[in-house]
């Protein structure tokens, strides 16, 4: 990791400051670097919660999936990608775009769980998804669902200076420049790192059959009927928090037995509450079938 001199000062007020940090920015402007650096300078002075709002280039879980990693108070090593504890919950594709609701609603109840959890501080790194009146209007809801404290905006060539007019009087807002040594992503390093991580999750995964009768569904859900929809289909097992037990890839479906048959890691049947569809079908190496 590059460490920047002007990231010293923002850090230094936030380590005696509020709780929860929101950084925000276009892809490759080093949001996640930056962001691993803060969470490197507190925790060894308070416990700390990182939300992974990128579906698309996880940090903490798989991706489709928004993660909440929590690393208490010590003087150990740290690595970010081994939290002391994680919850994750499932958006259902690579991007926010589609997802929007999923998406906030996930980085609430993460954002609530820390709270719960008494973490001390609380920094969320959203993902690059920024540019257009959409994209926009899902960062503000998403810093007005999670009021931030601090703002951290990391620009490069494009910037939300305007939008974050919104939240001076409630929080306060740090610009800076993208750092020089940010080395740009193309779209075939994006997609190798999904790969790398889907192959990752799913190296102990087996074959599990489930029966689903009392089990609830939701996202999106093929046609009761369409059979070859729901072959390959990537899902998350949900507790009763709906907070992922795991994520599986839907191999076989008898609606007259109620049973599925899923490709996953090993899981207690017994805590599954609900199946969330996600809009992808994919192998184990997470490509697109």
């Amino acid at each position: 990791m590059i460490i920047e001199e002007f990231w010293k000062e923002p850090v230094s007020t936030i380590k005696t400051g509020k709780r929860v940090i929101y950084i925000t920015g276009e892809t490759d402007t080093g949001k996640t670097t930056f962001a691993s650096f803060l969470l490197h300078s507190l925790h060894k002075e308070c416990s700390t919660g990182f939300l992974d709002c990128d579906p698309g280039q996880t940090t903490i879980g798989p991706p489709c999936t928004a993660g909440l990693g929590i690393y208490e108070k010590g003087e150990k090593s740290l690595d970010v990608k081994k939290p002391d504890s994680v919850y994750l919950r499932f958006i259902g594709s690579t991007t926010p775009a589609g997802h929007l609701i999923q998406t906030l609603t996930g980085a609430k109840h993460l954002a609530e769980k820390a709270m719960e959890l008494k973490t001390d501080k609380l920094i969320v790194d959203s993902s690059g998804f920024v540019k257009g009146n959409i994209a926009r209007e899902f960062q503000y809801h998403l810093m007005d669902i999670l009021k931030p404290d601090y703002i951290i905006e990391i620009y490069h060539t494009y910037s939300l200076k305007s939008l974050l007019l919104n939240f001076t009087q409630s929080a306060e807002i740090i610009r800076m420049k993208a750092s020089g040594s940010v080395k740009q992503k193309n779209q075939v390093l994006r997609r190798q790192y999904r790969e790398d991580q889907f192959n990752h999750y799913f190296k102990s995964a087996s074959e599990v059959t489930l029966e689903y009768k009392g089990i609830g569904f939701h996202g999106r859900i093929p046609g009761i009927h369409n059979i070859p929809a729901y072959t390959d289909r990537l899902i998350a097992l949900c507790n009763r928090n709906h907070f992922v037990i795991t994520l599986g890839i839907m191999k076989e479906m008898d609606i007259q037995k109620k049973v599925i048959k899923i490709l996953s890691r090993p899981f207690p049947k017994e805590k599954v509450a609900s199946i969330h569809f996600g809009s992808i079908q994919c192998n184990q190496s997470g490509i697109h079938s």
